[in-house]
């Protein structure tokens, strides 16, 4: 990683954060949020992908499907998990 000037940092799922954080009661279906924006420079997949019970009690979520990052990697056999999270939505 130092020849890349990259520096290791500690991440965490949406769901996580949110439950842990105190913006949600975990057991409280009646915690909704009106509209959710993802913009993390195309990892928006893996932030969907982390925040499956939060997305559930949210009425609009926009984000951008990108030809950079996790997107690249997606194809038809491993877009599953994606595809369930939008149904979801």
């Amino acid at each position: 990683l130092a020849e890349l000037n990259c520096v290791p940092v500690k991440s965490s799922s949406l769901d996580s954060i949110m439950t842990h954080e105190h913006f949600f009661e975990e057991n409280n279906d009646n915690d909704l949020i009106d509209l959710m924006l993802i913009d993390v420079e195309g990892w928006d997949i893996r932030v969907i992908q982390g925040g499956i019970r939060i997305l559930q009690r949210t009425k609009y979520v926009e984000f951008e499907y990108n030809w950079k990052g996790e997107w690249m990697e997606l194809s038809k056999s491993n877009a599953k998990p994606l595809r369930e999270a939008i149904t979801i939505l």
